[in-house]
């Protein structure tokens, strides 16, 4: 490859996975802020009017699936994706908690596989889509963060 898609994948997984230790170059990488999270923490709203973890996650995924199906030449409007999905957790929260993180893993892999193998012709919009999520992840990382501290 050797273009944009190298430098993209790896910042895909540097926020996402991050270093050794975890660390992304903008502080914890999703999955380490993530680490730990039981079901009764994703669901729990510890800033009175604030998304959970859960519900933040559902709303990351959201996006993750719309932009995998896209590089994947399957078009997705935008209009198409529920926003913020109610989180599931009340009738089986650790079930719940445990497929939106497996959910998440499986975007990360197809997020990694659209980029390095887009069409040719979807590749000067797939460099926008892969902007668009990173900047995404790292603002709702953030919020993770915070609500894990709460």
């Amino acid at each position: 490859m050797g273009d944009w898609r190298d430098r993209w994948c790896e910042e895909f997984a540097r926020v996402y996975e991050g270093d050794a230790e975890g660390e992304a170059y903008h502080g914890p990488a999703t999955k380490t802020n993530l680490k730990g999270v039981t079901s009764e923490r994703a669901s729990a709203r510890p800033v009175s009017g604030a998304h959970s973890i859960g519900e933040i996650v559902l709303h990351l995924l959201a996006y993750r699936e719309m932009i995998a199906e896209r590089l994947e030449g399957r078009p997705r409007d935008g209009a198409s994706v529920e926003d913020w999905p109610a989180y599931p957790g009340a009738d089986s929260p650790a079930a719940a908690w445990e497929g939106a993180l497996g959910r998440l893993e499986s975007s990360q892999r197809r997020l990694l596989a659209g980029v390095k193998n887009v069409r040719g012709d979807l590749a000067e919009k797939a460099e926008g889509w892969a902007r668009f999520i990173l900047h995404h992840e790292l603002y709702h990382s953030g919020q993770i963060g915070l609500l894990r501290k709460g």
